[in-house]
């Protein structure tokens, strides 16, 4: 019987792209919550397909801006990364 599980590490980045005005550029990113990230390693179940699936939670306050997630997966034998902008507007 095939592996049905593999060890994924797991890299999640938010960047902030834009600034919203001068005060911003003096601030710590991270203290005015404008960068973070995380890595992760965990076991992951795979699916009939061979796919893991895994949801991840990140907590924490981001200011009101535009930003670049990137999260980049690697495996024993492979590496994949993906891009999207996101917006946090005030509440």
């Amino acid at each position: 019987m095939p592996r049905r599980w593999a060890l994924l590490e797991t890299t999640i980045s938010i960047r902030r792209t834009r600034q919203e005005d001068l005060g911003d550029c003096w601030r710590s990113p991270v203290a005015s919550g404008q960068n973070a990230s995380c890595v992760s390693a965990s076991r992951c179940d795979l699916d009939r397909r061979g796919v893991a699936i895994r949801d991840v939670d990140i907590a924490g306050d981001l200011v009101p801006g535009e930003y670049t997630v990137e999260v980049t997966v690697r495996t024993a034998s492979t590496q994949r990364s993906g891009r999207a902008a996101l917006r946090i507007r005030e509440p």
